[in-house]
């Protein structure tokens, strides 16, 4: 009876999960459909964009654009797409994931810079537009983590961008970090020239051109990949064979296509990649700790509010600390993350890596300036 009952219960809560799931997959088609469609309803061509799992919803308003294949391309990099075009369609395909997670990217990528450039990036700044592409392409993936700096973006407005160093607290028996203060300065001067990045994934600077024939999407809608296959099957009388976890991924489609063109397009979406193993943890290290050289002393720890006990000399790894001695180093820490700290814990002192984003008040959205930041652990050998 006990087995039975068991066996009911598990039944139930695979089927409460399985409904749960499909509520949150049609809120999301939901909330792109109604954030995409209006912004792309008066373009012409066929579209095609592999949704991502995560709602992003900043969207350009490709028909008000002068240059609207490059806001394409910051709209693809926005969403960690690729831009793929064809002449009568244009594609934001994923992209293959890299051996790194973003963090370890961006040291990867920054530790390839002069060290001169470094330095200057961490004293002065630098435009974003003024950095190499795949650091850019980076950067941008993080912008979604911040309401609104998205939308800077697309619009085009200079984002300024700053490396930091961090002071931290870490737990000797846990991943977590604390900043020991709260990072105040702000850029004083900002560029009157926008310099725009040009995402070389455009693979064509003119728009597609729209198709009176083919395979019609629609006036804009939210599929799924399977979806879409059975409507090509029952339309075109093609079946595409494809790796079938891919199913319920999303797409926005739109407009009409040529049959070869869609069925190119198709391909290039439900392709997966081969399996990439990495083990460098030490070449990841390294890469950290000659960024953290390169960029040495050159935040002013003055400028980190609420640290007030803290120098350089104490930042050695090596000393532990107990909450009470943590607290007196930093009020800071006292008033923001002291009563979740156990008493017994004890702390290492050390400097991470940070990555400051800084916009100017815009004139389209007045006296709204975005000041964010992410942090970069030190690596564990």
């Amino acid at each position: 009876m006990k087995t039975k009952i068991a066996a009911i219960l598990t039944v139930a809560s695979l089927l409460c999960t399985v409904q749960a799931q499909a509520d949150d997959q049609k809120a999301l088609r939901k909330q792109w459909l109604e954030a995409l469609r209006p912004c792309l309803v008066d373009v012409k061509h066929a579209i095609i964009i592999d949704l991502p799992q995560d709602f992003l919803g900043e969207v350009p308003k490709i028909t008000e654009s002068k240059r609207p294949m490059e806001l394409w391309g910051r709209y693809a990099t926005l969403l960690s797409r690729e831009l793929v075009t064809s002449s009568n369609g244009l594609f934001l395909k994923r992209k293959e994931s890299t051996i790194f997670y973003n963090g370890q990217q961006l040291i990867d990528a920054f530790s390839k810079l002069p060290a001169q450039q470094l330095q200057k990036i961490a004293a002065e700044g630098i435009r974003l537009s003024d950095l190499p592409f795949e650091i850019q392409e980076n950067l941008v993936s993080n912008f979604a983590l911040f309401q609104g700096l998205s939308y800077r973006y697309l619009n085009g407005d200079p984002i300024l961008i700053k490396l930091l160093e961090v002071p931290v607290a870490t737990p000797t028996d846990s991943n977590r970090f604390q900043p020991l203060g709260q990072y105040v300065n702000r850029f004083t001067d900002f560029p009157k020239e926008l310099s725009v990045p040009t995402a070389p994934t455009a693979t064509q600077k003119r728009l597609p051109s729209s198709s009176k024939d083919g395979f019609f999407f629609g006036e804009g809608r939210v599929v799924s990949i399977s979806e879409l296959a059975n409507e090509i099957r029952r339309e075109l009388k093609v079946q595409l064979i494809f790796d079938t976890r891919l199913k319920d991924c999303l797409l926005y489609v739109q407009g009409r296509l040529p049959k070869e063109q869609l069925l190119s397009a198709m391909s290039n979406l439900v392709k997966t990649q081969d399996l990439k193993i990495h083990e460098s943890a030490n070449a990841e290290l390294g890469a950290f700790n000659k960024l953290m050289q390169a960029i040495d002393s050159k935040t002013d720890l003055n400028s980190w509010n609420g640290m007030t006990g803290v120098d350089r000399g104490m930042l050695d790894r090596k000393k532990e600390y107990t909450v009470d001695e943590l607290t007196r180093l930093s009020p800071f820490i006292q008033k923001t993350a002291a009563k979740e700290l156990s008493p017994d814990a004890r702390f290492k002192l050390d400097m991470f890596l940070g990555v400051s984003f800084v916009s100017e008040p815009s004139a389209s959205r007045r006296g709204q300036q975005f000041d964010c930041k992410i942090f970069i652990r030190r690596p564990t050998p």
